[in-house]
C-alpha cells in the first residue's frame, strides 16, 4: 500500500534530486522509495550498538608514528 509523504527538503538538494530522477527515467518518489526499501534493516543497528566505542577501551600503543598519535587523540582521547 502507499502512502503519502511530505518532506522538508533545501531547493537545491530537489532540483538535484529531479533532475537524477529525470536522467534515471524514474519519478523523485520512486528514487526515494528504492533507497529508503535499501537500507539496512535493525541487524545492522544491533551491529552497530554492540561496537560503538570499543576502540575508546583499546591501549594506547606508543608507537611515535604522527598518524597514529593524532588518531589516538581524537578517537581514544589519550594525550
Amino acid at each position: 500500500m502507499k502512502r503519502k509523504l511530505t518532506l522538508t527538503i533545501d531547493e537545491e538538494a530537489i532540483a538535484k534530486g529531479k533532475a537524477f530522477a529525470q536522467r534515471q527515467g524514474r519519478s523523485l518518489s520512486q528514487l526515494v522509495e528504492e533507497r529508503l526499501s535499501s537500507m539496512p534493516d535493525d541487524s545492522f543497528d544491533d551491529f552497530i550498538k554492540r561496537w560503538a566505542g570499543i576502540a575508546k577501551q583499546l591501549p594506547r600503543m606508543d608507537t611515535g608514528d604522527e598518524r597514529y598519535d593524532h588518531l589516538a587523540k581524537r578517537y581514544l582521547n589519550a594525550k
